[in-house]
Parts: C-alpha cells; structure tokens; sequence
C-alpha cells in the first residue's frame, strides 16, 4: 500500500507540471495566432474564417482551450480548498466550479467545430 504522503506528493507533482505544461502551450498558441495576425496583410472576415476552418487550427484551439480549462481548474480548486473551510458550502463552491468549466468546455468545442 502507497503511504499517504507519498501519494499527495505525487499528486502534486503532477499538478504542478501540468499547470506548468498548459502555460507553455497557451504561450504557443498565442505565438501561433499573432504570427498569423503579422503575416496577414489584411485581416478581414474572409480570412479569420480561412484561418479558423483549417484543422490543425481547430485542434490546437480545441488542445489550448482544455490546457486552459485545466490551468483554471487547478488555480480554483486550490483556493476554495484553502480559503472556504466549512465542508459542505466548499464541496457545493467546487461541483459549480466544475459544471461552469465542463460547460465553457462543451460550448467552445461546438463552436471551434462549427467554423
């Protein structure tokens, strides 16, 4: 049997490299749309659509916005852990953090995918 400590330790560790891990592909992604952005002369609505309708776009907004989604995740849950001590008021504080983050999720996929 895995000690306690030893499996909050890795826990943690995991955490923190993948807040770490998301922070670095969401600097990517932005390096991603403003090297677009300066190789385009002119930004009109044709071309955001071009841009957005290819596929290696949509994975990479859809691949940035769950490394987001969980960078946030991670933050929040954190501090309602630390800062909201009555049990029940911070379970009730986290399963309505989850259910905006699942819904940010399920929304923005639909409409990455529907350009």
């Amino acid at each position: 049997m895995v000690p306690i400590k030893s499996a909050l330790k890795r826990h943690g560790v995991y955490e923190w490299l993948l807040v770490r891990f998301s922070a670095i592909l969401m600097l990517l992604y932005i390096m991603y749309i403003s090297t677009f952005i300066i190789s385009t002369n002119t930004l009109s609505y044709d071309e955001w659509y071009n841009f957005f309708s290819k596929n290696t776009t949509k994975i990479f907004s859809i691949t940035t916005l769950i490394s987001a989604l969980s960078h946030t995740w991670i933050g929040i849950h954190h501090v309602l852990e630390d800062y909201i001590k009555l049990i029940i008021l911070r379970r009730i504080s986290i399963w309505i953090t989850n259910s905006v983050l699942f819904m940010y999720l399920l929304f923005g996929i639909i409409i990455i995918w529907s350009v």
